[in-house]
């Protein structure tokens, strides 16, 4: 979008937003110094629109003010490489709002300075606590600092936080799932795991998790209760590729695994519901209402309603396999947009329109492996990647 036409979209939705807001007369005075003529370009924006978009721009606006300022203060600094320790208080990511004022594009604070990083030594792999975070329109992007890391051997292919965002949990390669208790900085190791763990998600209000594996499996652990034998749920055929809790209905579990299998379960029975063909890859309810199964097979993700496991439609536009899926989770509009990553693409998904795509960000040097809505700014995705 050119400088112009960028120019005249923000005019109108200030004069939209004016409009909305009964300001009528402020409205018609802009409208005709700034040449705004509404009715030639129709718009719909959500009415929270602009000062959502506003906040976050203010957060950014005062972060690179803040870096700009460290930049011009800091003087002449040691050229002796010394290990950085990153002296950030440890907040809860779901009680307090992110803070962008840690965050800037190719920076990291260190104590009271900023250290530039260079693009070629910013990290490249997947597990990286460095993501790549691209805002919708390809506007801009940041780069967020480590603020605390948990060292292990284990090769980690999945985790999920707990629903208060205490605990959590992550598993992988070495057929054990370690449990980190984020206010004392302490872990625990439940074993009994003798394959790989392809996935782990946490039960809805509580402090179990949910994990699936390559031996056909699907088993229910306490986090508070390491030690207590858990239980398995068994009838899939063949290798479990994931899972996921209903949001409401919180003793029932989905699964599916490498055949397009998919399986209701009701966990407190340890009893298969339903059977049904669908997903090979991931599968992830629908938040808040649970109505949808958003299903991974190939490169199509099946959108399933849940109570007659039949697919209402189908999101196509990945030329190679889904990899990864996330729903837009945050409060007032969650469950109506989906993303999406194939390893060289990534989409983004209307639900309301009936899974019209309406964003897609082709990758480059990267490929795509992992994604996630920011929980606060819905604009804001994050993607997982590693350079090939």
């Amino acid at each position: 979008m050119g400088n112009r036409a960028a120019q005249n979209t923000l005019d109108l939705y200030i004069h939209d937003y004016m409009v909305r807001n009964n300001m009528h007369t402020s409205a018609d005075i802009f409208a005709r110094e700034a040449e705004v003529i509404p009715n030639v370009h129709a718009i719909n924006p959500r009415k929270e629109l602009l000062t959502d978009w506003w906040s976050l721009f203010l957060d950014v606006y005062n972060a690179r003010a803040e870096a700009a300022r460290h930049s011009q203060t800091r003087g002449a600094s040691s050229s002796k490489d010394t290990q950085t320790t990153v002296n950030v208080p440890w907040h809860n990511p779901i009680l307090t709002r992110p803070d962008f004022g840690h965050m800037q594009h190719g920076c990291i604070n260190e104590g009271n300075k900023v250290k530039q990083i260079p693009p070629e030594e910013l990290p490249s792999t997947t597990f990286s606590l460095l993501i790549n975070v691209f805002f919708l329109l390809h506007l801009f992007c940041l780069s967020f600092e480590e603020v605390e890391s948990f060292k292990t051997k284990s090769k980690l292919r999945c985790c999920h936080f707990s629903a208060s965002g205490k605990l959590l949990a992550a598993a992988g390669h070495d057929s054990k799932v370690l449990i980190w208790n984020l206010e004392s900085l302490s872990m625990n190791v439940i074993k009994g795991y003798s394959h790989l763990i392809t996935d782990i998600r946490s039960k809805p209000n509580s402090t179990v998790f949910a994990t699936s594996s390559v031996d056909r499996a699907v088993k229910i652990c306490d986090a508070i209760k390491p030690t207590k034998s858990n239980s398995r749920l068994v009838g899939h055929a063949k290798p479990v590729m994931s899972l996921d809790f209903h949001p409401t209905r919180v003793n029932i579990l989905c699964s599916c695994d490498s055949n397009d299998e998919i399986q209701l379960w009701n966990v407190n029975e340890s009893a298969c519901i339903r059977a049904f063909k669908g997903a090979n890859r991931q599968v992830r309810f629908q938040p808040q209402s649970g109505n949808l199964l958003a299903a991974a097979t190939g490169n199509v993700i099946n959108m399933i309603d849940v109570e007659t496991s039949t697919i209402q439609y189908q999101l196509e536009g990945h030329a190679k396999d889904v990899r990864s899926m996330c729903w837009d989770t945050s409060w007032d509009t969650s469950g109506r947009y989906m993303a999406s990553i194939s390893e060289d693409c990534a989409c983004i998904w209307s639900i309301e329109a009936g899974g019209k795509s309406v964003h897609q960000l082709q990758s480059s040097e990267n490929m795509f492996v992992s994604c996630t809505f920011h929980p606060v700014y819905s604009l804001v995705l994050a993607i997982g990647s590693y350079r090939v």
